[in-house]
């Protein structure tokens, strides 16, 4: 970098012509400038790494093969990528910087803060203009990686999707909040489409709520939550459109595959603000997107259905197997050692003798002979000499099965437990009542699992351990003085 002294200040240049004229912000890897082009002679934004790496270094390399592509994002909402540049720090180091078009305006993030939900019909524009955006990237083959509020911009002329491609790369990592499960279960899984539509999810979900689909006291709870647990309904607001209901619980399916293609949200979302403010013409492609969505949730039915006749034929043959009778069951049980003159163990058993069956040719029928139903062949009759007939045997018993899931039921909400053995319990879902929220989830497996729901009124609380692999639930239903400080303002 170079300094150019300009009427006694000092500015800093990069790549030969970009000056950067004040600091706009920091993440942990990069800091942020607004900036001034001094060959085509406008402001621009500049993302500069904060510490520099080596030229040969994998994010470097990463960064130059990103920034072809990334350049040749061009749409409405999303921010333009100008440049890409690396500035010499000597030593075989460089500084990777990012040109783009600056934008004027607030974050998503910021608006959201508030918690107050916002209008559907904005919230419908809002969502639909950053999923236009995340399909135009898709479409060229890239991803966004970190889908945020934080990186939703909202300006003069619509929302705009911040740090693509190597911006992107020149941020942190990726945010708990808003990552998809499939990258929960590996944090070094690539990032997807279907994983920004996830993020873009939760976004919509904000939107249209006020707050998170998961509430949880620390971000371990919000991401078990988030692997374990379906969100909780969106709350009903006057004239929302059951379809956008769905497209917001279709993008937060946990099976990426279940996810619909951000072209199909951004169609139907955009027609929906259309009709319910008549800013739009209506968008022809929307019967298109619809039947993209209805195919993907008729593949969700029929998956589930498929799983559950599974799980209960294999049930069903595993509780067949176990009414069978075991090998050697019914057979005759061997001796043990005895006196001298009787088998052992390892003796072979000898069979008695039985007397023969007459023939129904030979013999004819006598008066003490039972004859079968229909045709008058004799039956012999039991032998009243030789071996004693055998024992009946006791059926065996089958296992008792494990008992089934309990769902505890509060003033503040619904918790299903289960145990995963013995005396650990599990909490496998939980939905606080309208005018609830979740104010501490401890969900197991552990000998106590613990789940409480907080109004401004009234605290409810659900205790559940395993009894020998039984549920044994408790409840307590505690009013809050509202006149009084609240029981969780002193922790």
């Amino acid at each position: 970098m170079q300094d150019d002294v300009a009427e006694g200040s000092a500015v800093t240049i990069v790549g030969g012509r970009y000056q950067l004229l004040e600091q706009t912000g920091q993440s942990g890897v990069a800091i942020v400038w607004r900036g001034f082009d001094d060959v085509l002679r406008r402001p621009v934004t500049i993302k500069v790494l904060a510490q520099p790496v080596a030229a040969d270094a994998e994010l470097a390399r990463l960064l130059r093969d990103e920034a072809p592509a990334a350049a040749q994002l061009a749409h409405p909402h999303i921010v333009t990528m100008y440049d890409y540049g690396e500035e010499p720090a000597g030593d075989g180091l460089i500084i990777p910087f990012v040109v783009t078009e600056p934008v004027y305006g607030s974050t998503l993030e910021e608006v959201l803060t508030s918690g107050r939900p916002v209008p559907w019909p904005a919230a419908a524009k809002v969502a639909g203009q950053a999923a236009a955006g995340l399909a135009a990237a898709h479409e060229a083959g890239l991803v966004h990686c970190d889908m945020t509020a934080a990186n939703i911009m909202l300006t003069a002329s619509g929302a705009k999707v911040a740090d693509f491609g190597v911006a992107a790369l020149l941020s942190d990592s990726r945010t708990p909040a808003f990552l998809a499960p499939e990258g929960l279960h590996a944090a070094s899984a690539p990032a997807t489409a279907a994983a920004d539509v996830y993020g873009l999810g939760i976004v919509l979900y904000r939107l249209l709520a006020g707050s998170s689909p998961w509430q949880a006291m620390t971000p371990t709870g919000l991401l078990e939550a988030q692997l374990r647990f379906e969100p909780a309904p969106l709350p009903r607001a006057a004239g929302l459109p059951v379809e956008v209901t769905q497209i917001c619980m279709d993008c937060l399916a946990k099976d990426p595959d279940e996810r619909p293609p951000a072209a199909a949200v951004a169609t139907i979302l955009l027609a929906i603000h259309a009709t319910a403010t008549g800013e739009l013409p209506a968008i022809a492609d929307r019967p298109q997107a619809t039947v993209v969505l209805d195919r993907r949730r008729a593949a969700r039915r029929n998956r589930r259905r498929a799983m559950a006749v599974a799980i209960v034929t294999a049930g069903a043959v595993a509780a067949l197997v176990l009414l069978l009778p075991k090998p050697g069951l019914l057979a005759p049980a061997p001796f043990s050692a005895g006196p001298l003159g009787q088998p052992s163990a390892t003796q072979p058993v000898p069979t008695p003798a039985v007397a023969p069956v007459p023939s129904a040719v030979t013999t004819s029928p006598t008066p003490g002979e039972a004859t079968r139903p229909g045709n008058g062949a004799p039956t012999p009759l039991p032998p009243t000499t030789g071996a004693p007939a055998p024992a009946p045997t006791t059926p065996s018993t089958s296992p008792t099965p494990p008992p089934a899931a309990v769902i505890v039921q509060a003033t503040g909400g619904t918790v299903t437990v289960s145990c995963e053995d013995a005396t650990n319990a599990v909490v496998t879902s939980m939905t606080p009542a309208e005018g609830f929220t979740t104010e501490n989830a401890e969900t197991g497996p552990a000998r106590e699992i613990r789940v409480v729901f907080l109004s401004p009124t009234h605290q409810s609380e659900i205790k559940a351990t395993c009894q020998d692999g039984a549920v044994d639930p408790k409840t307590k239903e505690s009013p809050i003085n509202t006149a009084g400080p609240s029981p969780f303002s002193q922790r």
